[in-house]
């Protein structure tokens, strides 16, 4: 406080409590671009809503992870443990680092995680934006086995499913056919 030209100090601790969990990929970032089937390292931080780390929020906590999908099969896991099982996580002054996130469905989702012991924390998500991998299957959906007079149109148009190697759908790709007699 300041009097008449002199100052007095004021001391005290600020205390930070957690009230959010913070999802961070790679370069601490808060959304990350992906293709399905890539990884990314993650980082969970105990914050309070102004992302003010919370040093004390230590030790293993049973976290359970969500928001992303899967496809073909495929499930989005967190250091190898599908999304929607509880796993525990190690956290050291508040952060948890070194975990392995995996995608495959393409898509634009949020991961987040519930702490079993506090499960009204809020989140700051980690946007996944993920795009197909490669074409790698074809299938015919309609329009196969049909015949017509040369030169002329078939009866119904020749239509096929083009996905990557998870099967996620892939649009907009050229698909040339041959004609066999």
């Amino acid at each position: 406080t300041a009097n008449a030209g002199s100052v007095t100090p004021v001391t005290g601790t600020i205390t930070i409590d957690v009230t959010h969990l913070a999802f961070l990929a790679s370069g601490d970032v808060s959304s990350i671009p992906l293709d399905a089937g890539d990884t990314t390292s993650l980082k969970v931080e105990a914050t309070d809503e102004n992302r003010n780390i919370d040093e004390d929020y230590t030790g293993s906590h049973t976290l359970t992870f969500s928001g992303l999908a899967s496809v073909g099969g495929n499930n989005p896991t967190v250091d190898a443990t599908a999304l929607g099982t509880p796993m525990s996580v190690s956290f050291t002054n508040g952060v948890a680092s070194g975990m392995t996130l995996a995608v495959y469905a393409a898509e634009t989702a949020d991961l987040v995680a519930e702490d079993q012991a506090n499960p009204g924390y809020l989140h700051h998500a980690l946007t996944c934006i993920v795009s197909p991998d490669v074409a790698s299957n074809i299938a015919a959906v309609s329009g196969d086995g049909q015949s017509s007079a040369i030169n002329t149109d078939l009866p119904q148009p020749l239509v096929v499913r083009v996905t990557d190697t998870y099967g996620n759908r892939i649009y907009g790709r050229t698909v040339d056919f041959t004609v066999s007699s």
